[in-house]
């Protein structure tokens, strides 16, 4: 007699596991920024179940930063959005990542097309949340803004220059906003 241990590695699993993740089931996630806390955000969702990530930077991953970056040498050279892309679907293979090389902030790319005007509001549409971890506060400011516009609601993090401390802040499209934290 031989015995061969079973893993539960069904959809539901995480969910019998850990009950209060079911929220993020049928979820889209839009998460602009990442880097050293937007990729581990991204893949934390991930691994809870969310169904579909859209992840959105203009950086690459270079060995200097990996030290405070989530993934390693493989991705090396590669864009962000593109690293996180591949890790995600092999890794979790029940979310879905629509993986967005854009610069935030630029009215029209060269060729008029491809700017903000055309490439974010896509993103606010599909999204159920959006997540701010670029640490910045102008497209902090941004990104609130088009949430208003569209809606919904968006969680803001970052981390002090000391690394002392930070900030996770939500946003409802109704009440709050950036400017709104920093008089505070």
């Amino acid at each position: 007699m031989i015995i061969v241990p079973t893993l539960r590695a069904g959809a539901t699993d995480i969910r019998y596991r850990v009950p209060s993740v079911d929220v993020l089931k049928g979820k889209v996630i839009a998460i602009f920024g990442m880097g050293a806390i937007g990729a581990p955000v991204a893949i934390e969702l991930a691994r809870n179940g969310c169904s579909q990530l859209t992840v959105i930077d203009h950086d690459i991953v270079e060995p200097g930063n990996s030290i405070r970056w989530p993934l390693g040498a493989t991705a090396w050279g590669m864009r962000k959005t593109a690293a996180l892309k591949q890790h995600v679907e092999s890794e979790y293979p029940g979310v879905e990542v629509e993986a967005i090389h854009h610069a935030v902030g630029i009215a029209t790319a060269a060729g008029g097309n491809g700017g903000d005007h055309s490439v974010l509001p896509p993103i606010f549409r599909k999204a159920d949340t959006v997540i701010d971890a670029t640490a910045s506060s102008g497209m902090s400011r941004l990104l609130a803004d088009h949430c208003k516009s569209a809606g919904k609601p968006m969680v803001s993090f970052f981390g002090t220059l000391s690394l002392k401390g930070g900030v996770v802040a939500a946003y409802q499209p109704r009440s709050g906003c950036p400017n709104c934290r920093e008089f505070a």
